[in-house]
């Protein structure tokens, strides 16, 4: 296949899933809200159209990580320094959430005055991923304003 109808092929399943989520995302969207009373929400979330946003939004989960699985092994075959570099960075910052994980926060439901309880450890596992997210951030953002200050005064 020459590379036009290989770019002509993925444009197509793009907007082919772009236009399935447009739609699945309206019929949530104009599904009832609380005021329809609880028996309409609940029939709602038992109908056909959640359970296929639900498939839906399972499906392209499923296929991202399918997708990121194989580039993993391609990125092993073509470049093996690389992916061994990706590895240890990705395992990295599993180790550093599981160590905020398990140092946990003095936040509990009441202290957050959530309106639903939740148990103290959704609250430990929610914490630690927020704070791995802005360290990982953080550490992009300095690596970003790094190659700046490098390219122009180094």
């Amino acid at each position: 296949m020459n590379e036009k109808k290989i770019l002509m092929i993925s444009n197509i399943i793009k907007i082919a899933f772009i236009v399935i989520g447009v739609i699945v995302s309206a019929m949530v969207i104009n599904g009832p809200n609380v005021t329809a009373g609880k028996e309409a929400v609940e029939q709602f979330r038992d109908g056909g159209q959640m359970g296929m946003a639900v498939g839906f939004t399972g499906f392209l989960i499923f296929l991202c990580t399918g997708l990121v699985i194989l580039f993993y092994i391609f990125l092993l075959i073509s470049d093996w320094k690389k992916a061994l570099k990706s590895m240890i960075g990705i395992i990295a910052f599993a180790v550093l959430y599981m160590i905020i994980n398990a140092i946990g926060t003095s936040d509990t439901s009441e202290t957050l005055a959530l309106k639903n309880a939740v148990s103290d450890s959704t609250v430990d596992s929610t914490h630690a991923g927020l704070i791995t997210s802005i360290i990982a951030l953080s550490i992009a953002a300095l690596t970003l304003v790094w190659s700046f200050i490098r390219k122009f005064f180094l």
